[in-house]
């Protein structure tokens, strides 16, 4: 007899395998996860692999809300992970900072992060800010052109290779069906399954479809009538020599990795599907890090690579589910939305219907714009 899926996943990134590491829990539900080859655009590759809540929901009460209870349950996360996989995720979470250069971004940044905060339930929750001399105390080395920073004790980071492999794990030991090198060419859509088609003809067969595909959800999604208004948002990554341990809290322009190299970033470009090394991004970089950490200047950089993020068109994660049976995730926080995507929005597609503050992510926002 054919093999008919409860629940098939195509994407097997890090929100796919999330999703199936929550749905898994179900012991009851035959589940597959379908992965395209590794030449695919993959936004896991230009992942920084932070762990982050400040900045995270800025106008947007149910998406600074669902970050608060990502991030005060991502070190519990991360025990059950490691426990159940045998996978060292290289978490920490002893805060991160966001650096200003001058009063005016400070003031700005200030405003900005008070504004979040009023949305948090928890006060230990908020981020604060602090002067030159107070930054310098939490981060050896910083130079003298930064003014101040915002502070979030609550923020973080780890390894997304590990994560991945971790719930992939797990995931296979919990019996889902990992089918990797499975490109997606046609989905079929009848009254009580999909039939989706791989290159080489390879068809399977499911009762509810989950797209994590990353940004080839727009095309998937478009052959059973469905607009996903996504597109693809450029960012480079560098990666120094290892040096010795600085000490240092992750920020979004350097981090050190368990290793003891240095990652620099970030940029968005908006640049179409263009992945290659662009020399001027990649030198403001360097500049801009060399601003906080003068030392950097002393230190190698070893290699560089840009990678493609998945952008919804309002900038906010798509999360919707489509005749009970149609699910839909769009977004370019798969690392610090990783709890919540485990068990609470695998619990929302289990049950085929939107739950929560993921109501107010559906697709039915992009229709009122008409």
């Amino acid at each position: 007899m054919e093999k008919i899926y409860d629940f098939l996943i195509i994407g097997g990134g890090l929100v796919g395998s999330s999703l199936a590491y929550g749905l898994s829990k179900e012991k009851f539900l035959k589940i597959a996860i379908v992965d395209a080859y590794d030449d695919t655009y993959r936004a896991s590759i230009g992942n920084y692999g932070l762990t982050w809540l400040q900045s995270k929901g800025y106008n947007d009460p149910s998406y600074a809300r669902m970050a608060e209870r990502s991030i005060v349950t991502w070190d519990d996360f991360r025990q059950e992970l490691e426990e159940g996989s045998g996978v060292d995720l290289e978490f920490v979470q002893r805060g991160g900072l966001h650096f200003c250069f001058n009063e005016e971004e400070f003031e700005n940044r200030a405003r900005k992060m008070n504004d979040i905060g009023m949305y948090y339930e928890h006060e230990q929750s908020k981020s604060i800010m602090l002067d030159q001399k107070n930054t310098k105390e939490l981060y050896p080395g910083l130079g003298d052109e930064v003014v101040g920073s915002s502070y979030n004790r609550l923020d973080g980071y780890l390894s997304p290779a590990k994560l991945l492999q971790a719930q992939l794990k797990l995931c296979i030991r919990q019996k889902v069906d990992y089918i990797p090198n499975f490109s997606v060419v046609k989905i079929k859509k009848s009254e009580s399954e999909y039939e989706i088609m791989a290159y080489n003809g390879d068809i399977m067969r499911t009762k509810q479809l989950i797209l994590t595909a990353g940004l080839s959800n727009k095309n998937l999604a478009e052959q059973v009538g469905v607009n996903i208004p996504i597109k693809p948002e450029k960012g480079h990554i560098l990666v120094t020599q290892k040096v010795h341990n600085l000490d240092l809290l992750p920020s979004l322009n350097i981090r050190q990795a368990k290793d003891g190299g240095l990652l620099l970033g970030y940029s968005n470009e908006d640049v179409g599907y263009d992945v290659s090394i662009n020399e001027n991004i990649v030198e403001k970089i360097i500049k801009k890090a060399m601003r906080i950490l003068p030392e950097i200047k002393n230190i190698n950089i070893l290699r560089s690579w840009a990678s493609l993020r998945i952008m919804p068109k309002d900038g906010k994660s798509i999360y919707d589910t489509i005749d009970k049976t149609l699910h839909i995730v769009s977004t370019h926080s798969g690392v610090t939305f990783a709890p919540i995507h485990a068990r609470e929005l695998s619990n929302s597609i289990l049950h085929g219907v939107q739950t929560g503050d993921f109501k107010n992510f559906s697709l039915d926002r992009f229709k009122k714009e008409h």
